[in-house]
C-alpha cells in the first residue's frame, strides 16, 4: 500500500507530523508518518485487512480501507488522500476611516454566528491581527477602542480560498466636528 497526503489549504503541521494510524479489525497496528512530500507506504499482509485514519485537529479526519484479501504479493495499490483543513487564515488590519493609519491596541472580536464561540484578540502596533477561523461559518468581525467608534463586517468561510484578508476602518471620535 503505496499513498501521497496532499492539502486542500495550508495548515501549520508539516506533512510529516500528521501521524497516520494503522488499524486492523479495530486494534492500532502501527503508527506511521509521511516524508515531507506526504508519501508513504505499508507493507500489507496477504488476506489481510487494513483502514488508515488521519486525525490532527486542524484537518478533517480521514480514513482509507484496504484489503489484501484474494490478491498477489505483487499487487500494489497507489492512493491519494485528500486533506482538508478545518480552518482558513483570516488576516485583519484595523485603521482610522479618515487617515487610513493602523490603530494599534484595538479589541477584535470574532464572532462564529453559526456556533456563537467567540474570539478576542488586540491589533498589534501596525493596527493587524491573524486568527483562524472554522470553514463552512459565518462570522462578524468587531473592532473597538476607546476614542472610535466601533465598527464590524461580516464575512464567510464556505468560499474555496487560502485565506481572507479584511480591513476594518473605525471612525476616530472627533470634538467639535
Amino acid at each position: 500500500y503505496r499513498a501521497k497526503l496532499t492539502l486542500d489549504h495550508p495548515i501549520s503541521a508539516s506533512l510529516d507530523q500528521i501521524p497516520i494510524l494503522v488499524k486492523q479489525n479495530g486494534t492500532v497496528l502501527d503508527t506511521l508518518f509521511a516524508d515531507r512530500n506526504g508519501q508513504f507506504s505499508f507493507p500489507a499482509k496477504v488476506n489481510s485487512n487494513y483502514t488508515f485514519e488521519l486525525n490532527n485537529e486542524e484537518i478533517e479526519s480521514v480514513s482509507d480501507s484496504y484489503s489484501t484479501v484474494g490478491k498477489t504479493a505483487s499487487d500494489t495499490v497507489d492512493r491519494i488522500l485528500q486533506l482538508k483543513s478545518k480552518y482558513i487564515p483570516l488576516n485583519t488590519q484595523v485603521i482610522d476611516d479618515k487617515t487610513d493609519q493602523p490603530v494599534p491596541n484595538a479589541e477584535v472580536t470574532l464572532i462564529n454566528k453559526k456556533n456563537g464561540a467567540k474570539e478576542v484578540v488586540k491589533t498589534d502596533d501596525n493596527g493587524k491581527i491573524s486568527a483562524k477561523l472554522l470553514r463552512g461559518s459565518d462570522y462578524e468581525i468587531m473592532a473597538e477602542k476607546q476614542g472610535f467608534i466601533a465598527n464590524s463586517l461580516d464575512l464567510s468561510t464556505n468560499e474555496n480560498k487560502d485565506r481572507l484578508d479584511k480591513t476594518l476602518p473605525i471612525q476616530k471620535i472627533r470634538k467639535g466636528a
